[in-house]
């Protein structure tokens, strides 16, 4: 999980390349969520074999208390997933809308919530650096 939180955390402050980190974080996240998907498989398994025990046997009471307790931390895990997830969308959308804002100053809150929202966005912010630096190459050029 401290991966997890590590790679949006540095996915909000790199300077990396976009696409390497995206690559790297959707890689990590399909690991996480196939590791969800099997310990909840494993629990499954696990409630039902409890449910095969009578409640005679003297290991029931154990098993069941076991149970509940993984069962609670595993929610515990998901939650903190869920958190770290949502609190990186947060993060990531001032970013962009800061960006946004830097490249066109004049922009409306609106305009900037809307471009934020929409997944089809182009990355302005790069988009003007690529620019910026292609006009001082080209002033480079110019000068000489």
């Amino acid at each position: 999980m401290l991966k997890k939180k590590g790679i949006f955390r540095e996915r909000i402050t790199s300077t990396q390349d976009e696409e390497t980190l995206a690559q790297e974080q959707d890689r990590i996240i399909n690991n996480i969520r196939q590791l969800f998907a099997e310990t909840k498989n494993r629990i499954k398994e696990i409630q039902l074999e409890n449910s095969k025990i009578p409640t005679s046997d003297p290991n029931y009471q154990l098993r069941i208390q076991r149970f509940n307790f993984l069962r609670e931390k595993f929610r515990n895990v998901l939650d903190e997933f869920h958190g770290a997830e949502n609190t990186y969308i947060k993060q990531q959308s001032e970013r962009i809308g800061r960006q946004y804002k830097v490249i066109k100053p004049n922009a409306t809150q609106q305009k900037i919530q809307d471009y934020v929202s929409n997944p089809n966005s182009q990355p302005v912010f790069q988009q003007a650096l690529l620019r910026t630096s292609e006009t001082k190459e080209a002033m480079g050029q110019v000068q000489r």
